[in-house]
């Protein structure tokens, strides 16, 4: 709905498709730091983001509004405000971005999914911006690492609970059931006591 409505009213050119290349990579730092320390984490960021729509997408998000009043929220502000092409595609741009953050998307496929916004002509350009942009980036260099930090840690704990001796795994087995016996044995004695 909301695509149609914008192409029938407004003339995108890629000069303002251009112009949102800085809000992109904006975006993907935020999601960078949504994937590390949770949607939450941006309730305190939300004031100093300059774009009065992007604090309202991300408020609405670190509200719990589901995603799809968050979609009609925001389609109907594109609708119902006075916008130019430009503004309209930034507006478009955050909009979709909100919906893959919220879906899980990692946000180095975030540009993939957004590519069609830009069509063919721009998506060389985009990623070359967002690859060589990200890269100096010393926030996403920082927060890829801490992701990269956090899988390790997480696969090494897997590694150790895969290669524990059988021994402590049988160990770990009887104490949970015997600590199911014991809670079962509790709760017969309990239901004994109150029948007499």
């Amino acid at each position: 709905m909301i695509y149609a409505y914008v192409k029938q009213n407004y003339d995108i050119t890629d000069e303002d498709k251009r112009a949102t290349l800085g809000l992109l990579r904006q975006l993907l730092l935020i999601g960078q730091e949504v994937r590390l320390n949770g949607l939450l984490a941006l309730d305190e960021q939300i004031p100093t983001y300059e774009n009065p729509f992007l604090r309202k997408a991300v408020t609405l998000a670190v509200d719990s509004v589901a995603t799809e009043e968050i979609e009609e929220i925001l389609d109907k502000y594109i609708i119902l405000d006075n916008h130019t092409g430009g503004e309209v595609f930034e507006l478009l741009l955050i909009k979709e971005w909100v919906g893959l953050m919220l879906s899980g998307t990692n946000p180095k496929q975030v540009c993939a999914k957004l590519s069609p916004l830009f069509g063919r002509d721009l998506m060389d350009e985009l990623e070359n911006y967002i690859d060589d942009g990200m890269a100096f980036d010393a926030e996403w260099q920082r927060l890829n690492r801490i992701a990269a930090e956090r899988a390790a840690a997480e696969e090494a704990e897997a590694e150790m609970e895969e290669a524990e001796m059988p021994e402590v795994r049988e160990v770990k087995k009887a104490t949970v059931v015997a600590t199911v016996l014991e809670d079962d044995y509790e709760s017969n004695l309990n239901s004994n006591w109150r029948n007499r």
